[in-house]
């Protein structure tokens, strides 16, 4: 399952939550924009991540995850540029 992870933080620690929750998000998916991520896994896995990115963002994260629709089929892999994601 495709999933958009969306975050805000507010950072009162200089940043080290911001860093610790973008690190992990790094490890599951591709970085779409600045606190945006793109995963491919299954419900149980994505569950578990949020609980992990909850557990380590406090009440000062404000975290979103939106199920994707396939909007079209490709066997092409998806390259990221300098941040910028090509089909």
């Amino acid at each position: 399952m495709k999933a958009l992870i969306m975050y805000d933080i507010k950072t009162d620690d200089g940043g080290k939550t911001l860093d610790k929750i973008r690190k992990t998000c790094e490890k599951y998916g591709i970085h779409i924009q600045n606190s945006v991520f793109l995963v491919d896994m299954t419900l149980r896995d994505i569950l578990a991540l949020k609980d992990k990115l909850l557990l380590e963002g406090g009440d000062r994260l404000d975290l979103r995850i939106y199920k994707c629709e396939v909007l079209f089929e490709t066997s092409e892999k998806l390259d990221v540029i300098n941040g910028v994601l090509f089909f």
